[in-house]
């Protein structure tokens, strides 16, 4: 398998668990705190994967990159790791990420022991924010320096998109299934709303350092569909065009309608929350979709790079 095809696949993947990661830590914080037994269980289970996919993920990532840096295949590469991690900026980032996840695994143990709770979901909340921020040093936004503008924006990028989509998957895969088991029906609605005013949040994040992205990295206007990086960036941000538009009908149409729903007698809100879920579910396809683009993106050389 050649590595554009391991970079291909392990990316997103990489992507996915980061963003489920924030979403983990942010629901226990604020988003849905109140989560009965067998939900509890589910979102430990939940963590571990992630924490697994996040550790395979990045010791795919320092093979290829060794190979990279060493100019062997990946077969040739496991030799060069010491000498990459001792000797160049991204073996010293990537010893972080290690210590990073290291504490998160720690961290995930304590859950598993002692049940969520606020200080174990802040710790992996912030070790998600440093290894975001190690993971854009290691890209094109790195190439000017850990603490230049360009590598703050992009972390912010990353940050706010990982929000928006991780907390889409998880109320779809976990949060509103059990909602709609529950006998809280009021709670429903705090849920719903409070996802809807952080995917508004998070999305405005989204645009304004996306564009600050796109700008610098394109330098010229008609770079944008002149040059495979452009192009790519326009299949990006048609991808993302349609989950806004998605979380636009779920903020204007459904959750006022969920919200109506439940102040009438019977099971009306059904419906609604049924609409809700539907929605939300397509939303985490397209978000899927949208890391494969970033992962296309990312393997382009930026034309204002060149």
């Amino acid at each position: 398998m050649s590595s554009s095809v391991i970079h291909l696949l392990s990316t997103p993947i990489e992507r996915l668990a980061l963003a489920l990661l924030y979403a983990l830590s942010i629901a226990t914080l604020w988003l849905a705190p109140m989560m009965s037994a067998r939900e509890r269980k589910q979102r430990t289970h939940m963590l571990q994967w992630v924490l697994a996919l996040l550790f395979l993920t990045s010791v795919v990532d320092l093979l290829m990159r060794t190979a990279a840096l060493a100019d062997v295949n990946l077969a040739h590469a496991w030799g060069f790791i010491p000498r990459v991690l001792s000797h160049s900026d991204y073996g010293y980032y990537w010893q972080w990420r290690l210590a990073t996840l290291a504490l998160i695994l720690i961290t995930t143990a304590w859950i598993s022991q002692k049940g969520w709770s606020r200080l174990p979901s802040t710790i992996i909340f912030c070790a998600a924010l440093t290894t975001t921020f190690l993971l854009s040093a290691t890209s094109h936004a790195g190439d000017d320096g850990l603490w230049s503008m360009i590598n703050i924006i992009n972390w912010t990028h990353l940050v706010s998109t990982s929000l928006w989509g991780g907390t889409v998957i998880l109320y779809a895969l976990l949060i509103l299934p059990a909602l709609c088991q529950g006998e809280h029906v009021d709670e429903r609605i705090v849920v719903a709303l409070r996802l809807s005013t952080l995917a508004t949040l998070a999305l405005a994040l989204v645009l304004l350092t996306g564009a600050y992205n796109s700008w610098h990295q394109l330098g010229a206007l008609e770079n944008l569909w002149s040059s495979d990086y452009g192009r790519a960036l326009l299949l990006k941000l048609a991808l993302v065009f349609i989950m806004m538009m998605i979380g636009a009908i779920n903020r204007f149409r459904w959750v006022p309608a969920l919200v109506e729903s439940v102040k009438k007698e019977g099971n009306h809100w059904q419906a609604s929350m049924n609409h809700f879920l539907l929605v939300l579910r397509i939303d985490s396809m397209i978000f899927i979709a949208i890391s494969i683009a970033a992962v296309l993106l990312g393997m382009e050389s930026p034309p204002a790079h060149q």
